[in-house]
């Protein structure tokens, strides 16, 4: 069912000019999963040529706990849970998470608000065989997880 945009509204007051910033975050249907792919998703993946790791943090080595997303698979039930272990406040968040299959391909995707909490479950198609899950974090940019793959899910059964 496809759901109408939410869009929040914050003003910042710097002297007598106000600053008005307008962020949309969509509840995403398989349109706007789309438009996240081709237009979000790259252009997160070229900021700064970066994507943080636990094993790579760069500059950011104590904050890998808190944004490498988590991901468990249930591969009877076809399954991936998703994780970030971040608070979420309007100054520091993970305002994108997205997921892509063994091919590369993005099969989820989700732009967050401060007050959004930053866990999904989201069903596998048959085809998928493993899923790399991403988080955008506003002040430490973007984090990757390890590929996990269907095979190793059934492995711990």
């Amino acid at each position: 069912v496809p759901t109408a945009p939410r869009t929040a509204v914050m003003v910042t007051m710097r002297g007598a000019k106000a600053t008005l910033l307008v962020v949309a975050a969509f509840l995403l249907t398989d349109t706007t999963a789309e438009l996240q792919q081709g237009k979000v998703v790259p252009s997160l993946e070229e900021e700064k040529g970066v994507v943080f790791t636990r094993e790579n943090p760069g500059k950011w080595l104590r904050k890998a706990s808190s944004h490498v997303p988590r991901v468990h698979l249930d591969a009877e039930a076809k399954m991936a849970k998703i994780k970030v272990p971040h608070e979420m406040s309007a100054e520091h968040s993970i305002n994108f998470v997205y997921v892509r299959d063994q091919n590369g391909k993005v099969i989820f995707s989700k732009d967050l608000l401060p007050e959004d909490e930053p866990n999904f479950k989201i069903k596998l198609s048959d085809e998928t065989t493993a899923v790399t899950a991403y988080s955008h974090c506003n002040q430490h940019g973007l984090w990757k997880s390890a590929e996990v793959t269907l095979a190793s899910a059934r492995d711990e059964l």
